[in-house]
C-alpha cells in the first residue's frame, strides 16, 4: 500500500513543504519566471513581428508594388562598388544576367539610399507595356549629407543622409505619404523648398522647424534647403525618397551633384527611380521578363514589395532572436542556480525527514518523485508568471512603439510557451541533480541526528587547482591561433574551466572573505566578530548556491564594462592629436583662404598645418616576415617638421621605435614614413623596413602609438569626399591602417593644389571657453574669414575632445544596455539572500536556543543573521570582481583578434561603474537580508518556534 501511494504522498510532501517555507518557493519560482521572461520575450517579438511584415510593406509602399533602380554609378556607391545583394526571391546571382526580385534595402525608420545612374533609355517604356502594369512614375533622386548641427555643434557619427526627389504634379506619391505640418513646396521664385519625413529624424537628429534651412553636401558644393513642411511616412523602404523638392531645389542640387544642366522634376540627368503600380490581381513577376528584354534592363535592380515583406519578416524574426544571446544565457544560469539554492535548502533543512520516511519504507525512487514534485511546482509557477510577465511587457512596448509602425497586438501563438516550457525543462535538470543526489544519500539512520551537514576544512589541493583552472581562459585569448578556434576554444574550453575554477575557489574565498570583513562586520553591527566565524565555511555547500546566483549577476556586469572599457579605450583619440581639424568640403581652401584662417583670432599663435591625405593599398618590399595589409592604408601628408619638429610640436607623437628627429628628417626628403602600432602588429613591419605604395617606395622611419580610427573618420577623413578630395582608393576600401609622410609626397600623388584638411591648436581664450564652445566659435570665425555663403564647401571644426566625448557616449550606451542583463539579475539573485537567512535560522535553531539561553538577545540574534547574509554577498562579490575581470580582460583579446589582429588592447577597469554595480549588490543584500530576519524570527519580535 505504501508502494502504491508514494507518488501521491510525495506530491503532498513537496505540496505541504513549499507552502510553508513559502520564501523558499517564491525565489525559485521567480529565478525560473525571470528566465522564461526572457526567452518569451524574445520569441513573441519575433513572432508578432513576423506575421506585420506584409501589411508593413504593403502600407510602405503603396499603391506601388514594385520599383527599379539602375545599378549604382562611380560614386553612388562605396568606392563604385555594387551592394551586395541580400535577398532574392527567384534565380541566381549573375552579374546582371538575370533579373530577379530584391529586398536589398528592407525598413527603417532614417533610411536613405543616394541617387544613382539614370535608367536606361526605354525601361520605363518596357515597363509600361508588360501586361497587367497600372501606372509607371518615373523620379529623378539626388543623394546628399545634410550639414545638421544639433545644438550648433557639428554632429558626430555617420553623415545624416537624405534622398531629395522631385514634388510630381499629384504631390507626395505614396498613400502613407500624407502631409502633417506645413504645407507643400511652391513653383516659381528661387526659394529652394522641400518638405520631408518627419520620420527620419528623431534623438540624434533634432526635428528642425518649419523654415528652418537644412544645408546639402553634394560631390561639387553646398545647397540651402528650406524645409516648407513634414509628411508621415515612418517606414520609409529602401531606394525610396525621404524629401520631395520644388524645381529650384532640384535643379540647385542636381548642379552641385555635378550633373549637366538641371530642370526640376524632368532634370538634365534623367529619372533613377522607376515606380510601378499594378493592376490588381496582375503578376509582378512579369515585370522581370520585361527589364531583361529592354535594352540595358539587366543591369537594373527590380525590387517587389512581396520581397520586401519576406525580407521584413526574416530580419524581424533575426533581430528579435539574435539578441537574446547574452540576456538568455545569464537568465538561464540565475534561474538554474537560484532553483538548485532552494532545492538544496530544502534537503539540508528536510534531511532529517527524509531519514524517517526511509525507516518507515520509503524507497530511493519515492525520494525521487518527492524530489521531482518539489521541483516541478517552481517551475510550474515560474513559467505561468514568466509567461504572462512577457505578454504584459511586450504588450507596454508594442503600444509604445506603435508612431514606429508597430503591430499593436502582441501575439505569442504556439511556440512562445512551447519554448518557455522547454527551457523551464531545462532549468529544472541542470538545478535538480545535486539536490537530489544529496537527497538520495540521506541513510536511514539520520534520523537520530540533525539534518545539518558539517563542513570540512578548505582543502589547499581545491584550492590550487581551482586557480590552475583559471589560467586557459586568458591564455585562449591572447593565443596566437585563428579566429575560429580561438572562439569555440574559449567557449568548449576556457568558460567551463573558469567556471570549475571559481566553484573550487569558493570555499576558500569564503574563509578569506570571514577573515577579513569579520572584524569591520562585528563592529559595525555591534557583536563579537568571533560570533561570525566559520558562518559561511562550516557550511559551504549550503552558502554555495546563494554566493554563485550573486557573483553571476555582479561577475557578468564587471565583465561587460571591463570588456567594452578595454575596447573603448582603442578608440578614444589619443592627447597627442592637435585641439582641431578643421574640413572644408567638397572644394576644399585655396592658399589665400588657408592665410585668412591663419589670421583668425581662436588659433593659438597663428599656427595652422595644411594637410592632404590619400588611401592606397602598400606592399611590402623584400622577404622577411612582413605581409601586406587586406584593405587600403590612410596616408597623411603633412609638413613633418612643423607637424613633429621642434621643441613644441603641433602633433607629439609617441614613438615606440625609432627617433622623432630621424623620422622627421626623412619624411621632408620624401623618402620615410611613420607608421601606427596598428599597421606594424598587423603586418611585422618595423623600422628600417621598406613598402610600396602608389608606385612609390618609401622606408618605415619609425612607429608610433595613436588611437586615429574615429578622428580621421568623424573628421570625414575618410569619407567619400575626404577620398576624393585626396585623391584616394576609393572610399569603399577597407582602411587597414594609418601611416604620416611628408606633405609634398602626398600631393604628388594626388595632384591636389587645394586643402580640404586643417590642423590647428585653439587660442587661450577659446581654451579656456572649453571644447565645445571653443570650437564653436572658431567655426564661425573660419567662416567669416573665406567666406562660405558662396556655396562651394561646407566648412567644420572637429575637437578632439568633442570626438572622444562623442565615443565614450556612444560606447557607454552600448555597454550600459549589454550591463543591464546581469546587473538587475541581481534584483531576483538576491532574493536567495532571504531564502538562505531563513534555512540557516531552521538549521541551526539548537545553536541559537543556546546562546539565547546564555543572554544573547532577539536584536543581538537578528543582526548575527544579517552579518551572515552580508557575509555571503562581499564573498560574491569577491567571487564576482575575480571571475568577471578575467572574463571580460578574455573577451576583450578575443574581440581584439576578431576586429583587427593590430588592434592595441590596454586594460581598463572603470572603477566608477564596478563600484556602482558592487553597491548595489550590498544594498540588495542588506535589504533582502532584513526580509530574510523577518522570516526566520517571526513578527513582533518572536521567533519561529
Amino acid at each position: 500500500m505504501w508502494r502504491g501511494g508514494e507518488g501521491r504522498v510525495a506530491r503532498r510532501l513537496a505540496w505541504r513543504g513549499l507552502r510553508k517555507d513559502w520564501g523558499r518557493a517564491l525565489c525559485g519560482a521567480l529565478g525560473v519566471a525571470g528566465a522564461v521572461g526572457v526567452l518569451s520575450w524574445h520569441v513573441g517579438l519575433a513572432w508578432t513581428l513576423r506575421g506585420a511584415g506584409e501589411a508593413a510593406a504593403r502600407a510602405a509602399s503603396a499603391p506601388f508594388e514594385a520599383w527599379v533602380t539602375a545599378e549604382p554609378g562611380p560614386g553612388a556607391g562605396p568606392g563604385g562598388q555594387r551592394s551586395k545583394v541580400e535577398g532574392r526571391r527567384s534565380g541566381e546571382e549573375g552579374n546582371g544576367e538575370r533579373v530577379v526580385e530584391r529586398a536589398e534595402a528592407t525598413m527603417g525608420r532614417r533610411m536613405a539610399g543616394g541617387g544613382g545612374r539614370p535608367l536606361p533609355p526605354g525601361v520605363a517604356e518596357s515597363l509600361r507595356g508588360t501586361a497587367g502594369v497600372k501606372r509607371v512614375l518615373e523620379l529623378r533622386t539626388v543623394g546628399a549629407s545634410l550639414d545638421v548641427r544639433p545644438g550648433g555643434r557639428v554632429l558626430q557619427g555617420p553623415p545624416f543622409r537624405a534622398t531629395v526627389a522631385g514634388l510630381a504634379a499629384g504631390g507626395i506619391p505614396f498613400a502613407a505619404g500624407r502631409l502633417s505640418e506645413g504645407r507643400l513646396p511652391e513653383e516659381g521664385g528661387g526659394a529652394r523648398e522641400v518638405v520631408a519625413n518627419a520620420g527620419m529624424f528623431g534623438r540624434r537628429v533634432p526635428k528642425p522647424e518649419l523654415g528652418a534651412e537644412l544645408p546639402a553636401v553634394l560631390a561639387r558644393g553646398t545647397v540651402g534647403l528650406t524645409v516648407v513642411g513634414f509628411f508621415e511616412m515612418n517606414d520609409a523602404v529602401g531606394a525610396f525618397p525621404t524629401m520631395y523638392g520644388n524645381a529650384a531645389a532640384m535643379e540647385a542640387l542636381e548642379r552641385a551633384e555635378g550633373m549637366r544642366g538641371g530642370g526640376g522634376r524632368r532634370g538634365g540627368g534623367g529619372a533613377n527611380l522607376a515606380l510601378v503600380e499594378m493592376e490588381p490581381g496582375a503578376d509582378v513577376g512579369r515585370l522581370a521578363g520585361a527589364l531583361e528584354g529592354a535594352d540595358g534592363g539587366r543591369g537594373c535592380r527590380l525590387y517587389t514589395t512581396r520581397a520586401v515583406a519576406e525580407r521584413y519578416r526574416s530580419d524581424a524574426v533575426k533581430n528579435a532572436l539574435g539578441a537574446m544571446g547574452l540576456s538568455l544565457s545569464m537568465a538561464t544560469l540565475t534561474a538554474a542556480c537560484l532553483l538548485a539554492t532552494v532545492l538544496w535548502m530544502g534537503v539540508q533543512a528536510d534531511r532529517r525527514k527524509i531519514a524517517v520516511l526511509r525507516c518507515a519504507g520509503m524507497t530511493r525512487r519515492g525520494v525521487a518523485r518527492w524530489m521531482a514534485a518539489e521541483t516541478g511546482l517552481p517551475l510550474a509557477a515560474g513559467w505561468a508568471l514568466g509567461l504572462g510577465g512577457a505578454w504584459a511587457a511586450l504588450q507596454a512596448f508594442l503600444a509604445s512603439e506603435a508612431a514606429a509602425g508597430m503591430p499593436s497586438v502582441a501575439r505569442f501563438g504556439w511556440a512562445t510557451p512551447a519554448a518557455g516550457a522547454g527551457l523551464a525543462g531545462v532549468v529544472g535538470l541542470l538545478a535538480g541533480w545535486l539536490p537530489l543526489r544529496s537527497a538520495l544519500r540521506v541513510k536511514p539512520l539520520e534520523m537520530r541526528g540533525g539534518g545539518g551537514v558539517p563542513g570540512g576544512r578548505v582543502s589547499g589541493r581545491r584550492a590550487a587547482l581551482g586557480a590552475a583552472l583559471l589560467a586557459p581562459m586568458p591564455l585562449i585569448s591572447v593565443a596566437g591561433i585563428g579566429e575560429g578556434a580561438k572562439t569555440w576554444l574559449a567557449l568548449g574550453v576556457g568558460m567551463p574551466c573558469l567556471a570549475a575554477g571559481m566553484w573550487l575557489l569558493l570555499p576558500g574565498l569564503m574563509r578569506a572573505t570571514e577573515w577579513a570583513f569579520c572584524g569591520m562586520l562585528g563592529r559595525v553591527l555591534g557583536l563579537d566578530g568571533r560570533l561570525l566565524q566559520r558562518r559561511l565555511s562550516r557550511e559551504p555547500r549550503r552558502v554555495a548556491g546563494v554566493a554563485l546566483t550573486l557573483a553571476l549577476g555582479l561577475g557578468g556586469y564587471v565583465a561587460v564594462h571591463i570588456w567594452g572599457g578595454t575596447l573603448m579605450a582603442s578608440f578614444v583619440p589619443s592627447p597627442e592629436w592637435p585641439d582641431v581639424i578643421v574640413s572644408a568640403l567638397p572644394n576644399g581652401l585655396s592658399a589665400a583662404e588657408v592665410e585668412s584662417v591663419r589670421g583668425c583670432d581662436g588659433v593659438r599663435d597663428g599656427r595652422v598645418l595644411t594637410l592632404d591625405c590619400t588611401q592606397k593599398p602598400i606592399e611590402a618590399v623584400g622577404a622577411g616576415k612582413t605581409r601586406n595589409p587586406e584593405g587600403v592604408v590612410l596616408f597623411f601628408g603633412a609638413d613633418p617638421v612643423a607637424a613633429f619638429g621642434g621643441e613644441h610640436p603641433l602633433m607629439d607623437l609617441r614613438f615606440t621605435e625609432g627617433e622623432r628627429e630621424a623620422a622627421v628628417a626623412a619624411m621632408a626628403e620624401g623618402r620615410g614614413c611613420v607608421i601606427m602600432g596598428m599597421l606594424s602588429r598587423m603586418t611585422g613591419l618595423h623600422v628600417g623596413d621598406r613598402i610600396r605604395a602608389a608606385g612609390r617606395e618609401l622606408e618605415v622611419s619609425g612607429v608610433a602609438e595613436l588611437n586615429w580610427h574615429l578622428v580621421t573618420s568623424r573628421a570625414l577623413v575618410r569619407t567619400r569626399f575626404g577620398n576624393e578630395a585626396g585623391g584616394g582608393g576609393g572610399p569603399g576600401a577597407r582602411t587597414a591602417g594609418m601611416a604620416f609622410v611628408g606633405e609634398k609626397w602626398v600631393r604628388e600623388v594626388t595632384g591636389n593644389e587645394r586643402t580640404y584638411f586643417l590642423w590647428a591648436d585653439l587660442s587661450d581664450e577659446l581654451r579656456a571657453a572649453g571644447g565645445l564652445a571653443g570650437s564653436m566659435r572658431l567655426d564661425g570665425q573660419i567662416r567669416a574669414a573665406v567666406g562660405d555663403g558662396d556655396g562651394r564647401n561646407a566648412i567644420q571644426v572637429h575637437h578632439r575632445d568633442e570626438i572622444a566625448d562623442g565615443t565614450l557616449a556612444h560606447g557607454n550606451d552600448i555597454i550600459g544596455t549589454m550591463a543591464r542583463v546581469p546587473f538587475w539579475s541581481l534584483a531576483v539573485t538576491s532574493l536567495g539572500i532571504a531564502a538562505l537567512l531563513a534555512a540557516s535560522a531552521r538549521s541551526g535553531r539548537r545553536e541559537f536556543d543556546t546562546m539565547r539561553a546564555v543572554g544573547m538577545t532577539r536584536g543581538q540574534l537578528r543582526r548575527l543573521l544579517m552579518g551572515e547574509g552580508l557575509l555571503t554577498g562581499l564573498c560574491a562579490a569577491v567571487a564576482g570582481v575575480l571571475g568577471g575581470g578575467l572574463a571580460g580582460w578574455s573577451f576583450t583579446g578575443i574581440s581584439r583578434w576578431m576586429m583587427s589582429a593590430g588592434l592595441a588592447v590596454k586594460l581598463s577597469v572603470p572603477w566608477g561603474m564596478l563600484a556602482q554595480g558592487g553597491g548595489f549588490e550590498l544594498s540588495l543584500c542588506v535589504a533582502m537580508g532584513a526580509a530574510g530576519v523577518w522570516a526566520a524570527t517571526g513578527r513582533g519580535g518572536k521567533e519561529k518556534k
